[in-house]
């Protein structure tokens, strides 16, 4: 994270990080930009980070997986890294939360399967549900022997 990010040198620079994150995510901003602050202090840097282009064409196509209301990585973000690359197909789940593995979606499930197993991405435009709503109950255990 410090060794290949853009991170400010300067300590001070955070406060400003912080206004500005948190007026577009919320009080998840905070978080987001105190995160890297021990950055500014780290004493070494990556020997050859890639700072780009990022839309060279790649060897293989790359899948892009976004939530709609995730709060860490919006999904305009996703939309916009997907146009940004040069050989990418942004899969979408309609859902709430960070990430797509945190949220289980069987059918992003099976597309990420097939694009690991196969290389096929998605058709353009696919979009998948979550498996379970937000805070949605759990089923209780059914009374049984104790666990030892």
């Amino acid at each position: 994270m410090c060794a290949e990010s853009p991170n400010p040198r300067d300590p001070r620079r955070y406060v400003v990080l912080d206004e500005l994150s948190t007026s577009r995510a919320g009080d998840l901003g905070h978080w987001w930009a105190w995160a890297n602050e021990p950055c500014a202090t780290w004493p070494a840097a990556a020997a050859a980070k890639y700072t780009g282009p990022w839309n060279r064409r790649t060897a293989h196509p790359v899948l892009v997986v976004n939530p709609t209301y995730d709060p860490a990585t919006p999904y305009q973000g996703g939309q916009a890294m997907a146009r940004e690359l040069s050989h990418a197909r942004l899969l979408t789940l309609k859902g709430y939360g960070h990430t797509a593995l945190d949220n289980p979606s069987s059918c992003v499930n099976n597309h990420a399967v097939r694009y690991f197993r196969d290389g096929r991405l998605p058709p353009i435009g696919t979009t998948c549900e979550q498996d379970t709503a937000p805070f949605a109950p759990t089923p209780t255990l059914r009374s049984g022997p104790a666990l030892r």
